[in-house]
């Protein structure tokens, strides 16, 4: 790519790169704040400390949680910046945010960048799932977007509160960003970034995305580790931006557990919803609109 960047093949390289971000519960309120540190929640602990870290005092827990930042920088960083479809209702909003005070994924990748540039490794920036009119990929493109729009960053007043000179940030992004062009849904992307932190000798591993679609790559994330224990020994957290999918925030998302409470009607487990969510997804097609026609006329019915 040239000076917009390196493109990764984890098939065939040996690096490592990740982003971050932080999210608002009213984006008008948001935008009309002033803006914090990025904020990043730890989602699964490094595996050589996960059992000491459960026998602690919960304010002992809470202390080790809150200064992760204070890392040794031999625990190096990476963050994984995920993609977003370029076709995307509101791409331009999700991806760069809407200043001065709601940071998109760039910009709150960026941050974090500066904020963790003692330890961080590498930049990840996803994917292969879409492309341009012209044959660039996604992932190549956002890298590539990001540069071009560099100075913009200048429009977040959090850039100068924090101190951060654009110039040096961005000579460091162009020795640690790459663009991960190989994958094609989220799981896949979660593989190919957690891969080459690996590979780079990263200790911790950031997931940046909207408020909106963060949950899913959390899911996709623990999955792959519970599935292919040998992917990633470190620890994960999780750091939303602040815009969500256009016309959409955080609370329109639903996560649907499997049956566990103890007060439960257990007579309702041999009808598992979560299940039946999941094969709903199945139902493609003309056949798709018909389904959820039905469905809410169901849901009306039963008074829902």
């Amino acid at each position: 790519m040239g000076q917009a960047g390196s493109t990764l093949d984890t098939r065939s390289r040996s690096c490592g790169w990740l982003n971050l971000g932080t999210h608002a519960e009213d984006p008008l309120e948001n935008l009309l704040k002033p803006r914090k540190r990025t904020a990043s929640i730890l989602v699964a602990p490094e595996k050589s400390t996960r059992s000491h870290a459960a026998s602690l005092p919960r304010q002992a827990r809470a202390r080790r949680v809150s200064s992760w930042r204070e890392s040794t920088p031999e625990h190096g960083l990476g963050i994984l910046v995920h993609g977003c479809h370029l076709e995307a209702d509101g791409w331009h909003s999700i991806v760069w945010g809407e200043p001065p005070n709601q940071l998109g994924r760039l910009p709150h990748a960026a941050l974090m960048a500066w904020e963790e540039r003692a330890s961080l490794v590498t930049v990840c920036f996803g994917t292969g799932a879409s492309q341009t009119s012209e044959g660039e990929l996604e992932g190549a493109y956002t890298l590539r977007f990001m540069y071009e729009h560099f100075a913009q960053l200048a429009n977040f007043p959090v850039f100068a509160e924090e101190g951060v000179r654009l110039d040096e940030l961005e000579a460091l992004l162009r020795r640690v960003a790459v663009a991960e062009l190989v994958s094609q849904n989220t799981v896949e992307e979660v593989r190919e970034g957690l891969t080459t932190f690996s590979l780079g000798g990263c200790k911790r591993a950031v997931l940046v995305s909207s408020p909106t679609h963060l949950p899913r790559c959390l899911a996709c994330a623990a999955n792959l580790i519970e599935r292919e224990p040998e992917l990633w020994h470190g620890s994960l957290w999780a750091s939303p931006a602040d815009t969500s999918y256009q016309d959409y925030s955080a609370g329109d998302v639903v996560v649907v557990e499997p049956p566990h409470r103890g007060d439960r009607n257990k007579e309702l487990d041999a009808l598992p919803f979560h299940t039946m969510v999941k094969r709903s997804f199945k139902v493609a097609g003309p056949a798709r609109a018909t389904f959820l026609a039905r469905f809410d006329e169901l849901l009306t019915e039963f008074g829902a």
